[in-house]
């Protein structure tokens, strides 16, 4: 006696999701590869300077929008 069958309906779904987890890590690694393709030629100075001012700039943004919110009269 089998207490434990195999559902038949479970092996579709999970091949869906094989394909599109397959389709997602493709045209990750083909955005990836294009983003080092355009920094390739870009220095490492460059680089950590463009990162520290994208951080300086949104997180500056994102303490402004924490403190309106906390001012802000309703």
């Amino acid at each position: 006696m089998k207490f434990f069958r195999k559902n038949k309906e479970r092996k579709t779904q999970g091949t869906l999701t094989d394909h599109i987890s397959v389709y997602l890590n493709c045209r990750q690694r083909k955005v990836a590869d294009w983003l080092n393709g355009k920094t390739a030629g870009v220095s490492r100075k460059s680089l950590i300077y463009g990162l520290v001012f994208f951080c300086l700039l949104f997180g500056s943004y994102l303490i402004y929008v924490l403190i309106s919110a906390f001012n802000s009269n309703i």
